[in-house]
């Protein structure tokens, strides 16, 4: 069963970027994908070709796109270039999780400890007050 949680305007551009694909091409892409994407595409959308020319489309059909390239139209050289990028980019993920939102604070921390408090002293209050008489 083909998975259909995308969303339907992105498979209506998949399908037209498909059907302008050169006959080789298209037929190396399984029919059961091909007819799944036209049954489950928005009819309603227009697409609009020069977005795709611009490369401007739909994140999801870029995915789509990708994978469908990957899986069906890349020959074995360009399948392992791929996927040995894909193996990178994870263990560089794992290795430095640089994106992870890291918002814990320890049980044993105070609020005061976590922000800390620069209070000024009398002396230096009374000069930054006169500095900023002569700034006007």
């Amino acid at each position: 069963m083909v998975n259909t949680d995308f969303d339907r305007k992105a498979l209506a551009e998949v399908y037209e970027v498909i059907i302008m694909l050169k006959n080789e091409d298209f037929n190396k892409i399984p029919k059961e994908i091909v007819e799944a994407i036209k049954l489950n595409k928005d009819n309603e959308y227009e697409v609009d070709f020069q977005k795709i020319v611009r490369d401007e489309m739909l994140p999801d059909a870029r995915q789509i796109l990708s994978a469908i390239y990957t899986y069906y139209l890349a020959d074995k050289e360009e399948k392992k270039v791929i996927f040995d990028l894909i193996n990178i980019k994870k263990q560089t993920y794992v290795k430095y999780p640089i994106f992870e939102k890291s918002n814990k604070i320890e049980e044993n921390s105070n609020i005061q400890d976590i922000i800390t408090i620069k209070e000024q002293n009398f002396f230096t209050r009374i000069f930054e007050k006169i500095k900023n008489i002569f700034r006007r």
